[in-house]
């Protein structure tokens, strides 16, 4: 079938396909310039204050509680990832659309799912020299019975996703790199369950020892820059200019899929510090503290593939939530 232009159906599917992939990697490219490409010896994080989750962000929870936990537990991960002494990059919140998955996979990426449709994602994606590491975090009270039935759920669902967004960074890595390339690491974080506390479920001691690698825990944030170094020490000679040059681009990939909202329209001044702290100050309206059941009602509808910007959250929220606010980026 041909449309009225005389161009077969399915050319005009890989020009629209061609044009998207090129944008993401203009826009990733037009960030990177802006507020990385003079790395500071630290994280720069994206965005610069921890956003809302998704379950506050989609309302998918009737129970406040469950959302504040997580809200709580990304807050940690956060501040973990932000207080690590090297440079970089994280990006919260990381998810894509079907459209932009089958960009990059070999083969056709059939299912159900519509183009704008969510494909998959994770909380954090964070690159450093070496490494390519993807964390879902599950925030969970695992007090009274049914325990190991919710953590084992929670892993098993936390390995689905991680593996998709594992799948999405491995393409582009390959599609860049022509010789070494950098690892690419799966991490389900429980940040208020201790290690001690997991060994007690038999669902846990039933997991192969390469499960229970891939799983971080409150004490293992508690100590997150020892953890980080002993699973980042391998190759950390000097990268040659080729190998920093096709991280760069991969970094500029990731960061231009992250931007993108569901109509693939980029936001860059969303990932500035003013623009975010000023949907703060509205909030707040010069509090510096807010009760959290008007913390949730304001702003618990916002999602980053629907709105734009994909953040909120900001100094005010420092003495509240716990939350390191310091930042690289500027009040764009």
């Amino acid at each position: 079938m041909s449309n009225v232009a005389g161009m077969d159906t399915g050319d005009t599917a890989a020009s629209s396909s061609h044009d998207l992939r090129r944008e993401i990697e203009r826009k990733g490219e037009e960030i990177w310039n802006t507020y990385c490409r003079n790395p500071p010896g630290y994280p720069i994080l994206f965005p610069p204050v921890p956003q809302l989750p998704s379950q506050l962000r989609d309302k998918l929870t009737s129970y406040k509680e469950d959302a504040v936990l997580r809200y709580q537990g990304e807050s940690a991960v956060y501040r973990a990832l932000a207080n690590l002494p090297e440079d970089l990059l994280v990006m919260q919140g990381f998810d894509f659309t079907h459209q932009e998955f089958g960009l990059y996979m070999s083969q056709s990426n059939d299912c159900d799912k519509t183009d704008k449709e969510v494909e998959g994602g994770c909380d954090f994606v964070a690159i450093s020299d070496n490494h390519v590491v993807i964390l879902d975090v599950r925030s969970l009270c695992l007090d009274g019975d049914g325990a190991g039935d919710l953590f084992l759920k929670n892993f098993k669902e936390s390995v689905e996703l991680r593996a998709k967004v594992s799948k999405l960074a491995l393409r582009i890595i390959i599609k860049t790199f022509r010789f070494k390339m950098p690892s690419v690491r799966q991490i389900t974080v429980f940040p208020n369950i201790s290690n001690s506390a997991c060994e007690q479920l038999p669902q846990f001691a039933a997991l192969t020892d390469k499960e229970k690698s891939s799983l971080l825990f409150s004490n293992d944030l508690d100590n997150f820059t020892t953890w980080w170094a002993s699973q980042n020490k391998a190759d950390k000679g000097k990268k040659d200019k080729e190998f920093l040059l096709a991280l760069q681009r991969v970094k500029q990939t990731l960061i231009g899929i992250w931007s993108m909202d569901r109509d693939n329209v980029s936001d860059t001044g969303s990932c500035g510090l003013g623009k975010n702290l000023s949907s703060v100050e509205s909030l707040l309206n010069g509090r510096k503290t807010v009760e959290i059941d008007e913390f949730i009602s304001a702003i618990g509808g916002l999602s980053n593939k629907e709105q734009s910007p994909k953040v909120n959250g900001g100094e005010n929220y420092q003495n509240l939530y716990g939350v390191k606010t310091g930042s690289t980026l500027d009040n764009t």
